[in-house]
């Protein structure tokens, strides 16, 4: 089995390549993921070592399913790009913007949170942005279900 140190001169060339960057998720890939989202679980290695990339890559941007704002909270390195709620957000002069595509899509999405709320209990994740359903799973549903009446 190869490992990662095997090939080093082959991994210096591709990183010497301009331009270059890293792309990396947050939860479970730079920090171990948290039994409490609330908890901020970034390792103490781990910031100084994004802080030496930033001078060092082209980009360096960290995405999550958390939100843009508290991703900032969490990492706070200047010059790191934060990307939110799946792509769908990302901080931007001091604030969160979301995503154009995202914009464009909230009538959709929030005709879709009323009509979802009309069918009974189904095991579903899903995250949410600005209060909106924006992806959705059902699991262990064997057929959807008729709407309540309410």
């Amino acid at each position: 089995m190869a490992r990662l140190l095997d090939n080093l001169e082959s991994l210096k060339k591709i990183i010497r390549r301009r331009p270059f960057g890293l792309i990396t998720d947050m939860d479970g890939t730079i920090s171990p993921i948290p039994r409490d989202f609330l908890e901020t679980p970034i390792p103490p290695p781990t910031l100084p070592q994004l802080t030496k990339l930033v001078s060092r890559l082209d980009l360096v941007a960290v995405i999550s399913g958390r939100k843009a704002g508290a991703l900032r909270e969490i990492i706070d390195i200047p010059g790191v790009e934060y990307i939110g709620h799946y792509g769908m957000e990302w901080w931007e002069n001091g604030q969160a913007v979301l995503h154009p595509d995202v914009t464009a899509s909230l009538s959709d999405m929030r005709a879709l949170a009323a009509e979802l709320e009309t069918y009974g209990p189904l095991t579903v994740s899903s995250f949410r942005i600005n209060g909106l359903p924006s992806a959705c799973t059902t699991t262990r549903c064997s057929s959807l279900r008729q709407p309540n009446s309410r």
